[in-house]
């Protein structure tokens, strides 16, 4: 195998990572989904250090649920990009011969 071959399997392995990435991220997404809307009704409560309590866990929740919902969204797009094509990263890692220097 020459060193093209082993950059197009390196990019296609990356590519593949990144998948990996992205569905492993789709259970913190979903969880911080149900945590933020279970605790979205709590604030009928009278008391004020259980209203700092419910803001907390629910501002802690929707920041887990948007996290995890941007890793999905880069690396599932960057990822399939490197299995389907990663044209542009291999022409940049691995110039063509013609191309002046």
């Amino acid at each position: 195998m020459e060193k093209r071959d082993w950059i197009w399997i390196a990019i296609k392995v990356f590519g593949i990572f990144l998948l990996v990435k992205a569905v492993i991220a789709l259970p913190d997404m979903l969880g911080g989904a149900y945590q933020a809307f279970a605790y979205r009704d709590w604030e009928h409560m009278g008391m004020e250090e259980m209203k700092k309590l419910h803001r907390t866990i629910y501002l802690g929740a929707f920041t887990q649920m948007i996290k995890a919902g941007i890793q999905i969204v880069i690396c599932g797009g960057v990822g399939l990009y490197f299995v389907r094509s990663g044209a542009i990263v291999f022409h940049w890692v691995f110039p063509s011969e013609d191309a002046p220097k």
